[in-house]
């Protein structure tokens, strides 16, 4: 498993958002937005190279207009300026829908394994559709896709196969026949402008560059202006992050899809599919990657499970253990992993003492229901005894060919087994506790340390073991 500091502000404006500057490029239309969301976006990573920023940029901007149309958007423009792109869409008011917009879009097809047989690049279509009173989301897979998906159907009758994107769980069917035509349909929808947006992303695919909302207006009145006073003074109104630090408004009083910073209970206790924000202290991080980077946080109340956080690699060599951040996103849910989604923002928190949490000993606790409100805690297990994987060894490799990715391995606590594994991109090939994984025997006795992931029961990702001497 596998984001840039940003405050994302929304301030309810009664005034004219000017229209595309001279030399925009611009989509569709010459509207003047009348009311509706005014969004400028900031790449999280610029190309060095002018031209490679200026084609993904063009890219990203198709993306963005693909995704608007497939949700049936009317009026809507889209355009460059500069190293941005602006956003003028009609009619809506809710800043959710933008996000969840800009958001990545990668589909993964995930097996009962867990392990990823087929992502989303090969789709090569995809179309919502209303059918017996259900909002469906049918697609196709293009000639390789569709070889591939035969492969894996054919090979896991009666076993499950999971769509997910973002992340997120979509569907879920049990492979009843193999599926040799390389077509499938996501049922169980809840809403036909959710299923509309699920058909564009996976039309599009991944968005070309991780973007953030730098700017906005949420325009509820539009008189048509063309002078250049009436087009600063509207420009001017648009606040940024600077100017929010100035002002002597108080975050309670912006009108915000992001709530005050919350503490852990209130984070507990918030609905899965909201927003959240959270400031907690680096733990852990995996593998910097593509401008996203997943940390381990915690606090002297909890721990978070930050996934795939919009990341420079600048920035990420910053997030060593005890480092204080601020996260927004949306809290959401992956096989019982209760987690802060892909697409979440961070910044740091200027002046904060660093906090490293010591490990707490679940080892007790490991067969109630206690230990859920442990999920992503710094955690040690003590003197358990490793059991035999199906083929009799100590451990697993998820890549067997290779021998390398995840190693998984499971221990027996007091007569009950729990399966625990070394996550490749938090503990590499090279590290100590993936030796001492490789060197295992069943049967031997250990003492190990982790983060307490969730998946589908507890899976602790393993930072340290030691074997007991005999």
């Amino acid at each position: 498993m596998k984001r840039l500091p940003c405050i994302i502000l929304c301030i309810a404006l009664c005034f004219a958002v000017c229209t595309a500057p001279a030399g925009a490029d611009v989509i569709s239309g010459d509207q003047v937005l009348e009311e509706g969301l005014y969004v400028e976006l900031s790449a999280a990573e610029t190309a060095e190279d002018e031209s490679l920023q200026e084609n993904l940029l063009l890219k990203t901007r198709n993306v963005l207009n693909t995704r608007l149309e497939a949700q049936d958007y009317k009026g809507y423009e889209v355009y460059t300026k500069g190293n941005n792109i602006c956003m003028e869409i009609p009619g809506i008011h809710d800043l959710d829908r933008i996000r969840d917009l800009i958001s990545d879009g990668k589909v993964e097809f995930i097996d009962s394994n867990g392990q990823v047989v087929m992502t989303g690049d090969m789709i090569e279509s995809a179309t919502y559709i209303y059918s017996d009173g259900d909002y469906q989301v049918a697609f196709s897979l293009n000639e390789k896709g569709t070889s591939l998906f035969a492969e894996i159907t054919s090979a896991n009758i009666g076993r499950k196969i999971g769509i997910y994107l973002d992340g997120k769980l979509l569907t879920e069917p049990t492979v009843q026949n193999p599926i040799l035509n390389g077509s499938g349909v996501i049922n169980g929808i809840e809403s036909e402008e959710r299923a509309m947006a699920i058909a564009g992303k996976l039309k599009t695919g991944p968005i070309p560059l991780q973007l953030k909302i730098i700017k906005y207006a949420d325009v509820v009145s539009l008189e048509s202006q063309t002078d250049t006073a009436a087009e600063e003074s509207a420009a001017s109104s648009v606040m940024t992050e600077e100017d929010k630090s100035q002002s002597e408004t108080s975050a309670e009083e912006t009108d915000s899809i992001f709530s005050p910073v919350m503490t852990y209970t209130e984070y507990a206790a918030a609905e899965l599919e909201t927003p959240v924000t959270i400031e907690a202290y680096v733990q852990d991080h995996q593998s910097w990657w593509d401008n996203k980077v997943t940390v381990y946080l915690q606090d002297a109340d909890g721990a978070y499970f930050a996934y795939e956080m919009a990341c420079s690699e600048e920035d990420a060599a910053k997030l060593v253990p005890g480092t204080k951040i601020r996260v927004t996103g949306y809290k959401t849910e992956w096989a019982g992993e209760v987690e802060i989604a892909s697409g979440c923002t961070f910044e740091f928190v200027e002046g904060a003492e660093p906090w490293i949490a010591e490990a707490t000993d679940v080892t007790g606790i490991l067969a109630t229901d206690e230990l859920i409100s442990h999920m992503n805690q710094f955690v040690t297990v003590k003197g358990a005894k490793i059991a035999a994987q199906a083929d009799g060894a100590a451990f697993a490799y998820k890549n067997t060919e290779e021998k390398t990715d995840d190693l998984y391995f499971a221990v027996d606590v007091d007569g009950q087994i729990y399966n625990f594994c070394v996550e490749f991109y938090l503990r590499g090939k090279d590290s100590d506790v993936y030796k001492a994984v490789e060197g295992l025997k069943v049967g031997d006795v250990v003492d190990l340390e982790g983060f307490l992931y969730w998946y589908n029961g507890p899976n602790l990702q393993a930072t340290g073991l030691t074997v007991r001497e005999p």
